[in-house]
């Protein structure tokens, strides 16, 4: 393992470059900026610069072999309350988008047809804790939900958004291996890797840390991987996170098929 380790107190002394996304995060990433440290990259398989995501998706509705194969779900109905995984009592909740691993939180939206639509979803944070803002709404509220997910063949890829009444209310993506949202899923938004700003060393062999670049016609963002901030999309104030962003530069002789992620909440 071609790594070094950071003391407790260099950690600490940058703390003040993150803006809430958590203390690992964000002192990860002022370290790297003021000299280029080179890091441990995982703990227990999940990135510490913001951690990972997971979006899947499932349903009792008729889904097409067409619309499966696109992967894009779009669905209008009101909001039924739950926030654990333990609440859902069937296994094969995610028969629309598989969960690389099990989410910590859900929401169901049942459509006028009477249907349940069941969105598992989490920020897992580098050591392990469930990270997620919620999605803020009452039980029976109308919303809007678009769930897209990357079908290519080795992606785990998605991403949704919620809106209500018009207004955005809550997007996340989980890029693994590829992009679930794309632009123009959510209206006025767009979003996409931006510069390397270190590389870190593994088993694996080199990996590039990326920002994320943020558009809207009210605003643009950059973000380092952990960090957040405010953003305007379409007149709406959204909290913006960026989990992490990176690519692997050099897969070596690892196993491990996640070459790449990109991935961020924003919430109201």
């Amino acid at each position: 393992m071609t790594t070094r380790t950071l003391a407790f107190s260099l950690l600490a002394s940058s703390l003040a470059l993150t803006t809430g996304c958590g203390f690992v995060s964000g002192s990860l990433v002022g370290a790297m900026l003021n000299g280029g440290t080179v890091i441990e990259p995982f703990v227990d398989g999940v990135g510490v610069m913001g951690g990972t995501s997971v979006v899947c998706l499932g349903s009792d509705a008729p889904v097409s072999d067409a619309q499966k194969a696109e992967g894009l779900y779009q669905v209008e109905g009101r909001i039924r309350e739950t926030r654990s995984i333990d609440l859902v009592d069937d296994p094969d909740f995610d028969n629309l988008v598989p969960c690389w691993t099990e989410p910590g939180q859900i929401f169901q939206v049942v459509d006028d047809e009477g249907n349940t639509w069941t969105v598992g979803y989490s920020w897992i944070a580098a050591d392990g804790w469930d990270s997620t803002p919620w999605v803020y709404t009452w039980d029976s509220d109308r919303v809007e939900l678009l769930v897209r997910a990357d079908t290519t063949q080795g992606s785990e890829a998605a991403g949704f958004a919620v809106l209500e009444e018009g207004e955005l209310l809550y997007v996340m993506e989980s890029g693994r291996n590829g992009r679930g949202l794309v632009d123009g899923d959510v209206d006025g938004l767009s979003f996409g890797n931006g510069d390397v700003i270190a590389t870190t060393s593994d088993d694996c062999g080199d990996r590039a840390a990326l920002t994320q670049e943020f558009v809207s016609p009210d605003d643009s963002l950059t973000l380092y991987p952990g960090e957040d901030q405010g953003m305007e999309v379409e007149g709406t104030y959204m909290t913006t996170c960026s989990i992490d962003s990176w690519e692997r530069a050099d897969e070596g002789g690892c196993d491990d098929p996640l070459v790449n992620e990109s991935s961020f909440v924003m919430f109201r």
